[in-house]
């Protein structure tokens, strides 16, 4: 069967047409009320045994509507998993006040709470996201970012400092794929706790982390330098996450300390440790 030129130009420029869409993409968040993802989370940690995974789900309500997120279950080692009595939350919500709804003494919840709102940041338009739209892509984020997960509680103080990074690594029909970067600022622009905290840990980079956990009776003190970075894919048509991989860089140096003030220390032994962290949709 012979196809007519007119034919063939028209479906030469629906192909061409499909094809400028697979080559450019603009991200939008589709958001409806009633939509609902569960997802897992997993953490794995460097010379730790076994692995925390835990359950949230996530569900558009509200007017205005908005994201909100429910934790079901928390599984640490191996063991079975426990449910979570956590509030709902507002994803986008302050990290900080999220946190002094947490329950008191629990790190592991502290620890896939702060990581699944760095997913989402990640893969947001408070990172840049709206600002690549080809492959290859890159945006710098201009103001630096800080994280807060101080709760006055089991973290007096908690935070880390880092310049973010976003490229549009690659483009199918369905899904578009990023890497966001989050490194150390290559220039001093905050001041540590301590005093004893300033020296660089990692050779010129300035020191970008600093925790202070209560452990009983001491506090432990913990700075240093952190770097990670994130993949991440998305739905286009949605703009919903579908798998997201992160790879996080720890050096650190550690003191005991006998009170919150930190004036009573003793050096412990330092830390380079690498984390991994998955997000992945579940049925």
């Amino acid at each position: 069967m012979r196809i007519g030129f007119a034919t063939l130009a028209t479906a030469l420029s629906v192909c061409a047409l499909f094809a400028g869409q697979d080559d450019l993409y603009r991200y939008t968040r589709s958001l409806r009320t009633g939509d609902r993802v569960r997802y897992e989370l997993r953490q794995r940690t460097e010379g730790a045994s076994g692995e925390v995974v835990a359950i949230a789900g996530l569900s558009v309500e509200g007017e205005p509507i908005a994201e909100k997120v429910r934790w079901l279950s928390l599984a640490t080692n191996g063991n079975e998993p426990r449910p979570i009595n956590l509030p709902t939350y507002d994803l986008f919500a302050n990290p900080r006040s999220v946190l002094r709804q947490l329950p008191s003494a629990d790190a592991d919840l502290t620890g896939i709470i702060t990581d699944f709102y760095t997913f989402f940041f990640a893969a947001s338009p408070l990172a840049g996201i709206t600002e690549v739209s080809a492959r290859g892509a890159t945006y710098i984020r201009p103001e630096v970012v800080t994280g807060d997960w101080s709760d006055g509680s089991l973290f007096p103080l908690g935070q880390d400092h880092l310049r973010v990074t976003l490229r549009l690594r690659s483009l199918d029909s369905t899904s578009a794929t990023f890497t966001t970067t989050f490194a150390p600022p290559t220039e001093r622009t905050w001041t540590m706790h301590r005093p004893w905290m300033e020296p660089s840990v990692c050779g010129s980079q300035p020191n970008n982390f600093q925790m202070v956990r209560r452990q009983g009776a001491q506090f432990i003190a913990i700075w240093g330098c952190e770097e990670f970075s994130i993949e991440t894919d998305v739905e286009r048509a949605t703009g919903r996450i579908l798998r997201a991989d992160m790879n996080n860089a720890l050096r650190w140096h550690v003191r005991a300390c006998q009170d919150e003030a930190l004036t009573q220390c003793i050096d412990a032994p330092a830390i380079n440790r690498a984390r991994a962290a998955s997000l992945r949709v579940v049925p």
